[in-house]
């Protein structure tokens, strides 16, 4: 029997700053290579594309659980403004390491070094589980073709 080559959410393991988040439902993110077309004098279409301002977004999907404290409790953002918190009012950048891995083979799907966590959400239904979203950003972004 032939080993399959497409890729499961479920063979995938997500760690941020290289702790496993069993609590993730989903995971997704963009690379956005900035491009732009540029156009000659009275051109209608484009001459050429040039390199533009690069940005890696994306979005993370969990469950919560009682006690957890949000991204604040995962050590993903420093503490808020106005909070009891001798530190609060300190103006802290928390950079994160996201690492998106194939379980089956260890293969790096995603790799971010330096993001950071631009907002979070959170629903809550009468009868169902509180999920939450938890948005990033990053300066660059890797995967398993650097490692190949």
């Amino acid at each position: 029997m032939s080993k399959s080559n497409t890729q499961y959410g479920a063979s995938a393991i997500l760690k941020l700053n290289g702790k496993t988040v069993g609590l993730a439902t989903s995971f997704s993110w963009t690379v956005d290579y900035g491009k732009r077309a540029l156009y000659g004098i009275d051109q209608p279409q484009p001459q050429e594309f040039t390199p533009g301002v690069q940005r890696v977004s994306g979005t993370i999907g969990l469950v919560r659980v009682r006690g957890s404290g949000g991204a604040e409790g995962l050590g993903l953002v420093g503490p808020q403004w106005g909070t009891n918190n001798p530190s609060s009012g300190v103006l802290v950048e928390r950079y994160i390491h996201l690492l998106l891995l194939d379980r089956t083979d260890g293969s790096v799907i995603f790799e971010c070094e330096r993001a950071t966590i631009t907002s979070q959400s959170w629903n809550v239904g009468a009868k169902d589980i509180i999920r939450g979203t938890l948005n990033f950003e990053g300066f660059f972004s890797t995967n398993e073709t650097l490692w190949m």
